[in-house]
C-alpha cells in the first residue's frame, strides 16, 4: 500500500494506492533495493531520476510496447476495470477521477468494442427473428389456437 500525502496528490486530497499482484512484487523489489540517502522508490544508483525518458523507453522495449504512451496506461486501466465488471464508483476511486465525465473520457470505446456490440445486437435480432418464425409456424400448424376474427 502506498499513501499519497495531500501536498503531492493531484487533487490535494491525498489517498491510498492498494497494490496487488505483479505491481506489488515490483514495488517490493524496488523497496528492497532502496538507498538510505534517496527517498525515491525508482532511482539510478541512489540518484533521483531527473528525466526518466530513458527508463520509460527501456520499459516499453522490454514489454514489447514501443509506441506505448504513459497516458495510455490510465485509459487501459479504466477500460479493463469496466470490462471486468468493477463498479464505476470504485473504478473512479482507483483511477483518481472525480467526475463521471473524466472517467468516461478514459474508458473510451475502441473498434473491437463496437464490433462486439454489433455482433451482440445481430445475435439478439436473429434470436428474436427465429423465435418469431417458430411462433408463426406454430400458429400455421395449429390455427385453432389463433383468436377468431369477429
Amino acid at each position: 500500500m502506498i499513501r499519497l500525502k495531500p501536498q503531492i496528490a493531484k487533487h490535494k486530497d491525498g489517498g491510498v494506492i492498494i497494490l496487488i499482484g505483479e505491481i506489488a512484487n515490483i514495488i517490493a523489489r524496488r523497496q528492497a533495493e532502496r538507498v538510505e540517502s534517496c527517498p525515491c522508490v525508482f532511482h539510478r544508483q541512489g540518484q533521483r531520476l531527473k528525466h526518466d525518458n530513458r527508463a520509460w523507453r527501456t520499459v516499453r522495449e522490454k514489454a514489447r510496447l514501443p509506441g506505448q504512451l504513459r497516458h495510455d496506461n490510465r485509459c487501459t486501466a479504466a477500460r479493463n476495470m469496466d470490462r471486468a465488471g468493477v463498479p464505476q464508483q470504485r473504478a473512479k476511486q482507483i483511477t483518481g477521477d472525480k467526475t463521471d465525465s473524466m472517467y468516461n473520457r478514459y474508458n473510451s470505446v475502441n473498434e473491437k468494442d463496437v464490433r462486439e456490440g454489433m455482433a451482440q445486437a445481430q445475435a439478439y435480432l436473429a434470436a428474436q427473428q427465429s423465435g418469431q418464425n417458430l411462433k408463426n409456424r406454430s400458429e400455421q400448424k395449429n390455427p385453432s389456437s389463433q383468436p377468431a376474427d369477429t
